[in-house]
């Protein structure tokens, strides 16, 4: 029985590789191109540069459209706050 399957082995190795190099082939050819997948996930990425602005802008508007609230004094808190952490 040992004998039979390095036969076997022996006849279709080199058959099963030209099949499996086919296969290969013609899977390549219908996968899309990764090479450049850093910089497609990047190019996607929002520009977080300017966060600590945006954040502060965010807040500043939304404390001065409340009704007697205190606007006058919290940009320059939140101002303080993030050019804190700069």
């Amino acid at each position: 029985m040992e004998r039979i399957g390095q036969l076997i082995a022996t006849l279709f190795g080199p058959l099963a590789d030209r099949v499996a190099d086919r296969i290969a082939d013609c899977l390549e050819a219908k996968l899309p191109d990764l090479s450049d997948l850093d910089d497609q996930i990047v190019a996607k990425l929002p520009d977080l540069s300017n966060l600590p602005q945006q954040i502060s802008d965010v807040l500043t508007a939304t404390v001065s459209s409340l009704p007697g609230s205190i606007s006058g004094g919290i940009g320059a808190i939140v101002d303080g706050i993030f050019k804190r952490d700069r």
